[in-house]
């Protein structure tokens, strides 16, 4: 068996082994016949002309048919870039301009978004009828060759960003992965997340791979539905984001909820509270870690470290400094912005593609300025504060959102909520609450004073807007710039100023 150093060579190796990936809805495909598809459909993909480099857009719900294409580009030397099948309109737009893909592949010729009218696309279902034949003398890539695309959800970098990672820092991520979940031979991984995106294809998929697990994909997350499928397929580990530990949460109660089989559940940007409330509630374990898609696994807790609110200690592969506005590192304890270097070769993405100096930008004196506040504590391990630009400053006091969001959610009639800043008179910021309801009409006085007595003024949202839904990627996240977007508009309720004399008056 070849040295494992490329996606190739890391399907050929569990290929040799007893693991397997299943798809909700149908039977366990052997690591073996996902390699033996992959190279009958790098065939397909050579005779439509795709050669070594070229970009192909996997634009499939998470199937089979997403593994036959994604690594079927691998195996021919193409560059896989997954697209969820819901971008439309500028965004898929600028995804098309920026990959300029060589093919995009879709799950069929029924309502082909209109973006890729310019761009070479092929349904499924007329790939498969293609000539599976292997080009003779196909060559292998190397290790620090471009390896796959990923899409930054805009959260981190802006506007939506096409990350390249090669095969080596692609590798990393798996790596990483590995060594924080106990992932090995027997092992059942289940995941709900699109296999578009790190947390699903990195961690879960290629860290399947690289362990010798089995895993189970679902084709999306369903509240009534994951605890009967998890104990369905007998998983041992899972995977969740935060807004699926909160929806998991405030489910009813489950006859399954407390019958799998779990030993672990990877949580990610949930607060001490939450994780104590979804551990006692499902009787599990969970960990986490922290990175990004713009540059890889950061952090993460050991196997078998437990430790509420934390994000884990520093992977061997970075140096990292926590830095106050002025640049200055700050001291354990206090919250800062979090840049990181790589302390070896190849752990870095390669950049983001066709836009080098946005990359060259998050760069100071070498270190990238990840946009992040975390707090690292004396003995090394990190807990997420908040973005950067979504972090409030308000009467010289900075209050993460997620804080104040955790106290709301515990209303009786808030089912969502979102937590930001909107610009102040007086130069700081005042406090947004965007929420969801479960029943009823927005009365903001009752949350704020909800608030008021759980939460330090300071924190105490001013402004209160009832949405019917939050605007999220994907993956769950909401998108904070949208909602910041749009202001203090004429449906937000103004409940007057939360300064420490007006709280104390409203409490006389």
């Amino acid at each position: 068996m070849s040295e494992v150093n490329t996606l190739v060579t890391l399907l050929e190796s569990a290929a040799a082994g007893p693991g397997s990936v299943t798809f909700v809805g149908g039977g366990p495909i052997p690591w073996q016949d996902v390699l033996s598809r992959a190279r009958t459909t790098a065939g397909q993909l050579e005779n439509l002309g795709v050669a070594p480099g070229d970009r192909v857009a996997v634009m499939l719900p998470n199937s089979a048919e997403f593994l036959d294409v994604f690594f079927g580009a691998v195996v021919a030397g193409a560059i896989p870039l997954p697209i969820t099948v819901d971008y439309r309109g500028p965004m898929l737009t600028r995804v098309m301009e920026v990959a300029e893909p060589k093919l995009v592949v879709v799950g069929s010729d029924a309502g082909i978004p209109a973006e890729l009218a310019g761009t070479p696309t092929i349904a499924m279902s007329e790939l498969r009828r293609l000539p599976g034949a292997a080009s003779a003398g196909r060559a292998l890539p190397r290790p620090d060759d471009a390896a796959v695309l990923m899409l930054t959800s805009g959260t981190t970098s802006g506007r939506s960003k096409v990350v390249v990672y090669s095969h080596r820092s692609a590798l990393q991520f798996a790596a990483a992965t590995v060594r924080c979940m106990p992932y090995g031979p027997g092992d059942v991984i289940y995941t709900c997340l699109p296999l578009v995106h790190g947390a699903a294809l990195m961690c879960d998929l290629f860290g399947s791979l690289m362990s010798g697990a089995s895993i189970v994909v679902a084709e999306r997350f369903s509240a009534s539905r994951y605890w009967d499928e998890i104990v369905a397929h007998r998983a041992t580990v899972a995977s969740t984001l935060g807004t699926i530990t909160q929806i998991l949460v405030q489910a009813p109660v489950s006859d399954k909820e407390r019958r799998h089989g779990l030993r672990v559940v990877r949580r990610s940007g949930v607060t001490a509270e939450l994780t104590r409330e979804f551990e006692d509630r499902f009787a599990v374990s969970t960990t986490e870690m922290y990175g990004l898609t713009d540059v890889g696994l950061i952090t993460g807790l050991p196997a078998g470290v437990r430790r509420l609110g934390s994000c884990g200690s520093l992977f061997d592969e970075w140096e990292a400094e926590l830095r106050d506005p002025s640049g200055m590192v700050v001291q354990d304890g206090d919250a800062g912005q979090l840049f990181v270097r790589p302390a070896g070769a190849g752990t870095l993405p390669l950049g983001y593609l066709d836009d080098q100096p946005s990359f060259g930008a998050a760069l100071v004196d070498g270190w990238f300025q990840t946009g992040d506040v975390l707090v690292r504590d004396g003995d090394g391990f990190y807990a997420f504060v908040g973005r950067v630009k979504d972090v409030i400053r308000r009467a010289g006091e900075n209050i993460a959102p997620a804080d104040v969001e955790y106290i709301l959610i515990q209303h009786p009639d808030v089912a969502e909520v979102a937590v930001y800043a909107v610009p102040s008179h007086l130069g700081e910021d005042e406090v947004m609450a965007a929420v969801v309801l479960k029943r009823g009409v927005l009365d903001a006085p009752a949350l704020r004073a909800f608030c008021a007595d759980r939460l330090p003024y300071f924190s105490v949202p001013r402004y209160y807007r009832g949405l019917p839904r939050l605007p999220r990627t994907v993956t769950q996240k909401v998108q904070v710039q949208t909602l910041r977007s749009w202001g203090i508009s004429p449906d937000t309720v103004d409940t007057g100023s939360t300064s420490r004399s007006a709280t104390r008056k409203a409490e006389q």
